[in-house]
Parts: C-alpha cells; structure tokens; sequence
C-alpha cells in the first residue's frame, strides 16, 4: 500500500467521514456535511478553498485531522508536480505535514496566492534540496531517546519503527529519500534543548512520517 493510500485510510479511520464538532465555530467548516466533501472543496483551487484552508492552519482542537485533510487534498497535485516518481512523491506528502504545522505559527495572511499551492511549493522547495545520502549516525542511547514519549501508543510505533530501522541499516539496506529525510529531522531536533515552537512540531510531524513509512515501502 502506498503512502497515498495510508493518509486516506488514516483520515477515513480518524473522523469516519464526519467534520468534527469541534470545529462548529468555523462556519465554512461546519457547512460541509462530510469531511468527503471539505476535501473536494479544498481541492478546488479558489478563494473558497483558501478559506477552507485557513480555517483548518485555524482550528484548535483534532489539529492532525486537520493536516491530514489538507495532505489527502493535495494528492492530485503532489502527484502531478512528482510526475510518477514515488520516492519524491512519499518526500513531498511528509514535508507537506511539516509545512502545514509551521503555517499554523506563521500565518499565510501575507501572501497573495492560493493556499493550497502555496503550502506545497514550500514542501517542493525542501524535496527539491539535494539528497541526503544515509541516516546520520546515531548511537543506541539517541534511538531509545527517539522513542521516548508520553504517548505509550506513539511510543511502541517508534520502536517498532526503529527496530524496522536496525534491521536495514544491519542488512545495508537502503531507504527512500522520504525516511531518511524524516529520521535526519528527528535526530537533529532530538539533541536541541530548547527547541522553538517550529521545531517542536516538526519533531512531531517527523516523528509521524517515520511511523507512516513502512519498511517495506521505503527501499529506494
């Protein structure tokens, strides 16, 4: 299964097809019967779907919905801009979460363009950068670290992930773009003690990317 395919099945699993009540105080939010059609609306390019957008950087509560919404509706155009290589493609959707993360902190009230595009050419500009060629090194003491959470479910997917991660590395096996991109953020953000608000949600996000990107998928 793709990395496509798991964002919409993790969103469909999430909210059931329902907006969230949460997120009533939103009229252009609360007026889309099913979050089906908030993801057709965001994907139609256009002042309505800016809207939509910046009521979902907005919201408070279900953020992860929130950005998983806004990735299952850059779908056609993350594949369009990839053009059918799924290795930039899997890299464009996990930086995509990331960028989506930081908009909520720097607001995209400045800038003239349309949301959606906007959000993803910030994603392709990091994509674009040259390709780091290995996992930076990290001793066993850091990979424990990496899975060191409050989350007890979070925290067994981590490791899961990492002991996927071992295996390869042992093996001398390869990863895509994507995985070593998310685990060189996660390693870095790791060793920062005061890391700013930035970068404590893309330690999130990284962290999420790692989990979403099966072992068996990342070979290069």
């Amino acid at each position: 299964m793709d990395l496509a395919n798991r964002l919409e099945r993790e969103l469909a699993r999430c909210t059931r097809d329902r907006v969230p009540h949460e997120w009533r105080d939103h009229d252009c939010l609360a007026a889309c019967a099913t979050v089906s059609e908030l993801v057709g609306r965001v994907r139609r390019v256009g002042p309505n779907s800016d809207a939509l957008v910046d009521a979902l950087l907005a919201v408070e509560e279900r953020r992860d919905e929130a950005t998983l919404i806004v990735e299952v509706a850059s779908l056609p155009l993350a594949r369009a801009r990839c053009a059918g290589d799924r290795d930039r493609f899997e890299s464009l959707l996990g930086e995509l979460a990331i960028v989506v993360a930081e908009a909520r902190l720097a607001a995209l009230d400045g800038s003239m363009r349309h949301r959606l595009p906007l959000l993803l050419d910030r994603a392709w500009d990091r994509v674009r950068r040259p390709r780091l060629p290995m996992f930076l090194l990290a001793g066993t003491e850091v990979l424990e670290r990496v899975a060191d959470c409050d989350d007890a479910f979070d925290a067994m997917l981590d490791r899961l992930v990492l002991e996927d991660l071992r295996g390869r590395l042992g093996a001398g096996g390869a990863a895509s773009a994507g995985f070593v991109r998310a685990w060189n953020s996660v390693v870095v953000l790791l060793e920062r003690e005061d890391r700013t608000a930035a970068e404590r949600d893309r330690w999130k996000y990284a962290r999420r990317v790692l989990r979403r990107l099966d072992v068996g998928d990342t070979a290069a």
